[in-house]
């Protein structure tokens, strides 16, 4: 795994979801395998890739991962620690913060790839 890759468990902040468990490497990976995926198989929406029938139909979706587990990575992903973020309104704020990780990890490696 990346060294920019951070990640915090707080098992007491879905405890209200029965859908959630921690991220695997692979899990990672995968879904971030199907987002790129999205990108170039254009749907309506995120339940019609995992459809089972139809002319448009894509079956790879299934066999990478479960629709409910997708949707439950999409969900609680977080990039950013919102609670170390500025609040709006207040100097310092920082209407990026969420992504900021994420952007500052592709820099990095497009700085060390693409000189």
């Amino acid at each position: 795994m990346p060294t920019s890759a951070k990640t915090t468990e707080n098992p007491t902040r879905h405890a209200r979801s029965n859908e959630w468990s921690p991220v695997s490497y692979a899990e990672m990976r995968a879904f971030i395998g199907l987002v790129l995926a999205m990108g170039i198989v254009k749907k309506s929406s995120i339940e019609s890739y995992w459809e089972a029938s139809g002319i448009s139909e894509t079956p790879n979706f299934r066999d990478v991962m479960s629709r409910n587990r997708f949707q439950a990575i999409l969900r609680y992903l977080h990039c950013s620690n919102n609670t170390t973020a500025v609040p709006r309104g207040q100097p310092g704020y920082d209407p990026l913060h969420k992504i900021n990780p994420v952007v500052e990890f592709f820099n990095e490696v497009f700085e060390l790839n693409y000189r």
